[in-house]
């Protein structure tokens, strides 16, 4: 997921970790995957995770990380 250049809003999700266990998470992760802040609509920062432009998909049209897996899912062909 990336953070959007024209400011849209995207839902998330939440999640609580130990700080070991983000060490791992944070060690895990594939590029163009990384943590990094995020703006929230009541103007807190966050950290999140996040993907660039250049890098990763752009999921803004589908509003959040769900609905486009679900899309991707929905649209990859199928064994023939």
């Amino acid at each position: 997921m990336h953070a959007s250049d024209d400011g849209a809003a995207l839902l998330g999700e939440r999640w609580l970790l130990a700080p070991g266990g983000l060490a791992r998470f944070r060690a895990a992760l594939p590029p163009p995957m990384t943590l990094g802040p995020v703006e929230l609509d009541n103007g807190e920062t966050a950290t999140a995770l996040v993907s660039h432009r250049a890098q990763g998909p752009d999921i803004t049209e589908f509003g959040d990380w769900r609905a486009y897996l679900r899309h991707r899912t929905a649209t990859r062909p199928g064994p023939g």
